[in-house]
């Protein structure tokens, strides 16, 4: 499981490619572990700044606070795919 692999901590995040050479995975298998690991409601957070992904330490604030704007930046792209898509289907309807 990749969860394995993933550090607890923002200053210990680990890049894609890293998980990748340590758990034998591609990283494109590596990114489908962990949208598989997230959809059963593991926390992993995935930020640039911080060097890439990481569980959060539910006892430090800061990793609390990344969480949330975590959470919240996917939130808001889940919306815009959805707006996106509700668009489309009114064009797909106009042109028939």
């Amino acid at each position: 499981m990749i969860t394995d692999y993933i550090p607890t901590g923002r200053e210990n995040a680990v890049s894609k490619q890293f998980l990748a050479s340590i758990s034998g995975l591609t990283e494109r298998n590596v990114r489908a572990q962990i949208s598989n690991a997230r959809r059963k409601g593991t926390c992993i957070i995935y930020r640039f700044e911080a060097g890439g992904y990481y569980m959060p330490d539910f006892t430090k604030a800061d990793d609390l606070a990344e969480l949330n704007h975590f959470l919240n930046a996917e939130r808001k792209r889940a919306q815009e795919i959805l707006l996106n898509v509700r668009r489309m289907r009114k064009g797909l309807r106009d042109e028939l």
